[in-house]
């Protein structure tokens, strides 16, 4: 019973601790974790800026095509006998506009050509050997598109900077996948033409992540990768011109399409108060300020020293005003001193007078002896 009734308290006893424990935390001051991460207040391209430039990507393979050439060999021999060359072109101009620091607007025209043709190629697996001759592939695409793009300096650097640009793109391509496979010219090439040509329309609404580095102060070169896409295409192929039939595909992609890396070359020419001509109009009123500011200094020299010099010619005729005031007073007051000091004389004269009258002295008189007697 002893052992229950303590085990009890000392329940009771840690859950009041809990409990103060907990009140003391939920009181104390709540400071939030943050890694002080946002968006950046360091301008890397101004607003009023005007980029233009262009990607432009060139690729091509030729296999198998010297004089005498046994074909070539791929996949440890799996693939043998190639005869064939692949070309891929693009360009893709744009222009943008920022409206504000470090964010622009703007378009985009995109246009692709790929080209495949195989002459010849084997195939040997073990016992079984196929073969494929005379196939042609060539497609032309014409894609349009708008887009958003945000610099990301690194740090305040104005030299490097990461960017996210969202682009919204539409466009049509045209396809066809042929070969030659019956009858001959005099020359022996094929005459008769067999294949599928495909009319292809597409949408995309992706997010493009790149890195910009600028060499000099309008020119900069631009790397950029496909990250996050949402595509919609559909397909209308018609066959030897009989066979139509139509395909659909869309797809979510959050993954990096190494197939779209884009090398390209991008100007930009700031305008508005960035302008050369403003920077110059600016040194050009910079100068000129300075001359005035030193035209107004020295007028402002010439004028204190015209006050300087006045001031000091009206101090001295202030001074000898004042001198000439002061030399008739000293003399009134003089003059009005001196008669003061003759009366004054004058009537202190007959009081000593009287005072000192002269008391005549009698003449004493000397009594003669009487002569003595005989």
């Amino acid at each position: 019973m002893k052992k229950i009734l303590f085990v009890i308290l000392t329940a009771c006893l840690s859950f009041s601790a809990f409990a103060a424990n907990k009140e003391v935390k939920d009181t104390a001051a709540f400071e939030p974790f943050t890694r002080n991460i946002g968006i950046s207040t360091s301008t890397f391209i101004p607003k009023g800026t005007v980029g233009f430039g262009a990607a432009i990507s060139y690729n091509t393979y030729d296999l198998g095509n010297a004089v005498n050439d046994a074909g070539y060999k791929m996949l440890f021999g799996l693939l043998t006998g190639i005869q064939g060359e692949v070309l891929t072109v693009g360009v893709a101009p744009y222009v943008s506009y920022f409206v504000m620091d470090n964010l622009s607007v703007g378009a985009r025209f995109e246009y692709s050509k790929t080209s495949f043709g195989l002459q010849n190629l084997g195939i040997d697996v073990m016992d079984l050997g196929l073969g494929i001759n005379d196939f042609y592939y060539n497609k032309n695409s014409y894609l349009g598109s708008v887009a958003a793009r945000y610099y990301i300096p690194f740090g305040n650097s104005r030299r490097f900077a990461m960017f996210a640009e969202l682009r919204g793109t539409g466009g049509y391509a045209q396809s066809e996948t042929f070969n030659y496979s019956q009858g001959e010219d005099a020359s022996g090439i094929s005459t008769d033409k067999l294949g599928t040509y495909q009319d292809i329309y597409k949408f995309n609404i992706g997010v493009i992540p790149g890195i910009t580095a600028f060499f000099t102060n309008n020119i900069a070169l631009e790397m950029s990768v496909g990250l996050i896409g949402l595509d919609y295409q559909k397909v209308v192929q018609n066959t030897n011109q009989v066979d139509f039939s139509v395909a659909e595909s869309s797809s979510a992609n959050f993954k990096v399409n190494l197939l779209a890396v884009n090398l390209g070359l991008s100007f930009y020419i700031p305008t508005g108060q960035h302008s050369k001509k403003a920077q110059k109009a600016y040194v050009a009123r910079g100068v000129s300020a300075s001359a005035v500011s030193t035209q107004a200094v020295e007028a402002e020299k010439l004028a204190t020293s015209a006050m300087a010099s006045t001031k000091t010619e009206k101090t001295a005729k202030v001074e000898k005003a004042a001198k000439a005031e002061k030399a008739p007073k000293a003399e009134k007051v003089k003059e009005e001193k001196a008669p003061k000091a003759e009366k004054v004389k004058k009537e202190k004269t007959p009081k000593e007078s009287k005072v000192k009258e002269p008391k005549v002295k009698e003449p004493k008189v000397k009594k003669e002896k009487a002569p003595k007697a005989e």
